[in-house]
């Protein structure tokens, strides 16, 4: 029986070589700023949607915050494969 050997990397990882310029470096700080304005937006939304009883606007709130949060994780994620 002949030996196999599966790559399991995940293609983001493969495709991507380590950044070393400028702007990939600049692209990957402009990701962060902008997840962390969704974070902000989300929480305002959630407060002013609590602050007159509009749950529908605060649970977009929510749901922004979190969108904004697991992007600024898969964020994360990348710079540790790098």
């Amino acid at each position: 029986m002949a030996n196999v050997t599966l790559d399991v990397t995940p293609s983001f990882c493969r495709d991507r070589a380590r950044p070393n310029t400028r702007s990939e470096y600049a692209v990957s700080k402009k990701d962060k700023a902008k997840n962390q304005s969704q974070i902000a937006k989300g929480k305002a939304k959630e407060v002013v949607g609590h602050a007159v009883g509009d749950e529908e606007l605060e649970s977009e709130g929510k749901m922004d915050q979190s969108k904004g949060n697991i992007k600024q994780a898969v964020e994360h994620v990348k710079d540790a494969l790098q």
